[in-house]
């Protein structure tokens, strides 16, 4: 049997990793994770004692892990018993795509989001009746708020587009 050592993970990256976990697979995975996060390979049995969950929901967890490629596992035949054990472990590799994976929609997304703020001309209600109203909405509203009567005013997103661009710079560096 080939040992590995454990990988070992502060608690910064560890609640990244767990937040991630949540958004992809859900609260029921991040439990799996846990029990699996600073261990070398674990057996379902093990992760099952330890989360207090069914077997057969444990194992179900991971095979999704597995397709997202954030588990891997290594398959032995347990002599004595006549049957495969299953070593689970956390992907490294697989995770580190996952998360440059991420990083590179949110980047699309903020970017889309950088044109649309350049792009467009805002007004609001003075009296503060509701969100943004781009200049051809405003200009079909005859250049008055729907719910008071107001004439809208012309808002001025500058420092949106300054707060995306320092976003979109600060994602960039970040390896």
């Amino acid at each position: 049997m080939v040992s590995r050592a454990p990988v070992h993970y502060d608690k910064e990256s560890s609640d990244v990793l767990m937040r991630l976990i949540s958004l992809l697979c859900g609260e029921d995975a991040v439990k799996v994770v846990k029990v699996m996060l600073n261990e070398s390979e674990v057996i379902d049995e093990f992760i099952a004692e330890k989360t207090g969950m069914r077997l057969n929901q444990v194992r179900r967890i991971l095979y999704d892990l597995l397709d997202k490629r954030i588990v891997t596992y290594r398959r032995e035949i347990d002599e004595e018993k006549g049957y495969f054990l299953y070593f689970w472990s956390l992907n490294k590799e697989g995770l580190r795509e996952i998360v440059k994976e991420r990083k590179k929609l949110v980047l699309n997304r903020l970017r889309e989001r950088l044109r649309y703020e350049e792009q467009k001309v805002f007004f609001v209600c003075p009296n503060g009746c509701g969100d943004r109203i781009p200049f051809e909405r405003a200009l079909d509203q005859q250049f008055k708020c729907f719910q008071c009567g107001a004439m809208l005013q012309n808002f001025d997103n500058q420092r949106i587009i300054e707060k995306l661009k320092a976003k979109i710079e600060a994602l960039e560096k970040d390896p």
